[in-house]
Protein backbone atom coordinates (compact mmCIF):
# COMPACT_ATOMS: atom_id res chain seq x y z
CA UNK A 1 0.00 0.00 0.00
CA UNK A 2 1.28 3.47 -0.88
CA UNK A 3 0.96 6.03 1.87
CA UNK A 4 1.93 9.63 2.50
CA UNK A 5 3.54 10.16 5.89
CA UNK A 6 1.93 12.90 7.97
CA UNK A 7 4.72 12.78 10.57
CA UNK A 8 8.29 11.47 10.72
CA UNK A 9 8.27 7.70 11.27
CA UNK A 10 11.44 5.97 12.42
CA UNK A 11 12.93 3.62 9.79
CA UNK A 12 10.18 4.52 7.29
CA UNK A 13 10.58 8.15 6.28
CA UNK A 14 10.01 11.81 6.93
CA UNK A 15 6.86 13.88 6.88
CA UNK A 16 5.53 14.28 3.33
CA UNK A 17 7.34 11.23 1.91
CA UNK A 18 5.39 8.82 -0.28
CA UNK A 19 6.29 5.28 0.76
CA UNK A 20 5.27 1.74 -0.08
CA UNK A 21 4.50 -0.26 3.09
CA UNK A 22 2.75 -3.53 3.76
CA UNK A 23 -1.04 -3.40 3.94
CA UNK A 24 -1.12 -4.68 7.52
CA UNK A 25 1.43 -2.15 8.77
CA UNK A 26 -0.53 0.68 7.18
CA UNK A 27 -3.99 -0.51 8.37
CA UNK A 28 -2.95 -1.55 11.87
CA UNK A 29 -0.37 1.07 12.81
CA UNK A 30 0.17 4.05 10.51
CA UNK A 31 -3.43 4.94 9.68
CA UNK A 32 -4.96 4.56 13.20
CA UNK A 33 -2.07 6.46 14.79
CA UNK A 34 -2.51 9.34 12.35
CA UNK A 35 1.00 8.90 10.98
CA UNK A 36 -0.02 8.42 7.35
CA UNK A 37 -2.79 8.63 4.75
CA UNK A 38 -3.44 6.43 1.72
CA UNK A 39 -1.63 8.02 -1.23
CA UNK A 40 -4.16 9.34 -3.72
CA UNK A 41 -3.03 11.01 -6.91
CA UNK A 42 -4.06 14.42 -5.55
CA UNK A 43 -2.17 13.97 -2.28
CA UNK A 44 0.96 12.75 -4.10
CA UNK A 45 0.89 15.82 -6.35
CA UNK A 46 0.50 18.09 -3.31
CA UNK A 47 3.43 16.36 -1.56
CA UNK A 48 5.62 16.82 -4.65
CA UNK A 49 4.74 20.53 -4.82
CA UNK A 50 5.60 20.92 -1.15
CA UNK A 51 8.97 19.14 -1.69
CA UNK A 52 9.74 21.41 -4.62
CA UNK A 53 8.90 24.54 -2.60
CA UNK A 54 10.97 23.39 0.38
CA UNK A 55 13.89 22.71 -1.98
CA UNK A 56 13.64 26.25 -3.33
CA UNK A 57 13.48 27.61 0.24
CA UNK A 58 16.59 25.58 1.17
CA UNK A 59 18.48 27.04 -1.81
CA UNK A 60 17.45 30.55 -0.81
CA UNK A 61 18.54 29.97 2.80
CA UNK A 62 21.87 28.44 1.68
CA UNK A 63 22.57 31.49 -0.46
CA UNK A 64 21.79 33.77 2.53
CA UNK A 65 24.09 31.65 4.72
CA UNK A 66 26.94 31.94 2.23
CA UNK A 67 26.41 35.70 1.98
CA UNK A 68 26.46 36.03 5.77
CA UNK A 69 29.65 33.95 5.94
CA UNK A 70 31.46 36.28 3.55
CA UNK A 71 31.04 39.18 5.94
CA UNK A 72 33.40 39.91 8.82
CA UNK A 73 31.69 40.70 12.11
CA UNK A 74 33.34 43.13 14.49
CA UNK A 75 32.73 43.53 18.21
CA UNK A 76 34.25 46.02 20.60
CA UNK A 77 34.28 44.79 24.20
CA UNK A 78 35.98 45.92 27.43
CA UNK A 79 39.22 44.06 28.10
CA UNK A 80 42.26 44.07 30.33
CA UNK A 81 45.75 45.20 29.33
CA UNK A 82 46.70 41.83 27.82
CA UNK A 83 43.56 41.60 25.65
CA UNK A 84 41.63 39.22 27.90
CA UNK A 85 37.94 40.18 27.81
CA UNK A 86 36.15 40.95 31.06
CA UNK A 87 33.09 39.06 29.78
CA UNK A 88 33.30 36.47 27.00
CA UNK A 89 31.55 37.06 23.68
CA UNK A 90 28.45 34.90 23.87
CA UNK A 91 26.79 32.89 21.15
CA UNK A 92 23.59 34.95 21.45
CA UNK A 93 25.45 38.22 20.81
CA UNK A 94 27.05 36.87 17.64
CA UNK A 95 23.78 35.37 16.37
CA UNK A 96 21.91 38.63 17.02
CA UNK A 97 24.42 40.58 14.92
CA UNK A 98 24.39 38.03 12.08
CA UNK A 99 20.59 37.67 11.96
CA UNK A 100 20.09 41.44 12.11
CA UNK A 101 18.18 42.45 9.00
CA UNK A 102 18.06 38.99 7.37
CA UNK A 103 14.88 37.00 8.06
CA UNK A 104 16.03 34.02 5.95
CA UNK A 105 18.68 33.19 8.55
CA UNK A 106 16.20 31.95 11.14
CA UNK A 107 17.24 28.76 12.97
CA UNK A 108 20.90 29.73 12.58
CA UNK A 109 23.31 27.99 14.97
CA UNK A 110 26.98 28.25 15.76
CA UNK A 111 28.59 24.84 15.42
CA UNK A 112 30.84 23.74 18.34
CA UNK A 113 31.08 27.23 19.83
CA UNK A 114 32.58 28.23 23.14
CA UNK A 115 32.60 31.88 24.33
CA UNK A 116 35.42 34.02 22.95
CA UNK A 117 37.51 35.36 25.82
CA UNK A 118 40.41 37.09 24.06
CA UNK A 119 40.62 40.02 21.67
CA UNK A 120 41.68 39.20 18.12
CA UNK A 121 40.44 37.42 15.03
CA UNK A 122 38.44 34.21 15.48
CA UNK A 123 36.86 31.80 13.00
CA UNK A 124 33.40 30.38 13.71
CA UNK A 125 31.16 27.94 11.87
CA UNK A 126 27.59 28.94 11.07
CA UNK A 127 25.01 26.22 10.51
CA UNK A 128 21.40 26.06 9.40
CA UNK A 129 19.98 22.61 10.07
CA UNK A 130 19.50 20.52 6.90
CA UNK A 131 20.75 23.40 4.71
CA UNK A 132 24.48 23.65 5.29
CA UNK A 133 27.48 25.06 7.13
CA UNK A 134 29.81 27.97 6.43
CA UNK A 135 32.81 29.53 8.17
CA UNK A 136 33.09 33.24 8.93
CA UNK A 137 35.38 35.56 10.87
CA UNK A 138 34.69 37.48 14.04
CA UNK A 139 37.06 40.26 15.06
CA UNK A 140 37.03 41.30 18.70
CA UNK A 141 38.76 44.52 19.60
CA UNK A 142 39.51 45.59 23.16
CA UNK A 143 38.05 48.83 24.45
CA UNK A 144 39.04 50.58 27.65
Amino acid sequence: MRIILLKDVKKIGRQGDVKEVSDGYARNFLLPAGLGKPATEELVRAAQDKDRKSGEEAKRRLKALETAAKRIYEFQLPAGKNGHLYAGLKKSEILAKIEQGDATLKNLRLDEYSPIKNAGEHEITLEIHSVGKAKTKVIVTASK
